[in-house]
């Protein structure tokens, strides 16, 4: 049995050294919440019609049945393709803003958010978009 633990430790060492003793990983949780209360400060009544928050937490948490997605996009990126693919899909416009991901993160493309969604579209729930 001592044998056993001492393995394990050692490979966990081993894994620390890979990961250069950096064990941060920044949730996209944290931002979407942030997200969701701008975008509920600018379209009150459509946070109140539909269940937008509890709709992105729910697609969010589905992300994480693929780790790789999770891990790589950033953090900002997952949260506003989240939210884009929820509003989308209940029909939803940011009111006066057509590229409203662009004020949360100025980084943002539309053509990198559409990837992402992509991604999450055909990854995590396994559907085939239409070629149009």
């Amino acid at each position: 049995m001592y044998e056993v633990r001492k393995g394990v430790s050692e490979l966990t060492f081993v894994i620390l050294r890979e990961l250069n003793f950096d064990l941060t990983f920044g949730h996209p949780f944290d931002l979407l919440a942030i997200y969701l209360d701008i975008l509920r400060s600018w379209m009150p009544e459509e946070f109140a019609k539909y269940p937008i928050a509890d709709s992105c937490n729910a697609m969010l948490r589905d992300c994480y049945t693929e780790p790789d997605l999770v891990l790589s996009h950033s953090s900002t990126s997952l949260a506003i393709a989240v939210i884009s693919l929820v509003l989308k899909g209940i029909d939803v416009d940011v009111p006066h803003s057509h590229d409203w991901f662009e004020v949360l993160h100025k980084s943002m493309t539309e053509q990198r958010l559409r990837k992402i969604e992509t991604e999450i579209i055909c990854d995590v729930y396994g559907l085939e978009l239409r070629k149009e």
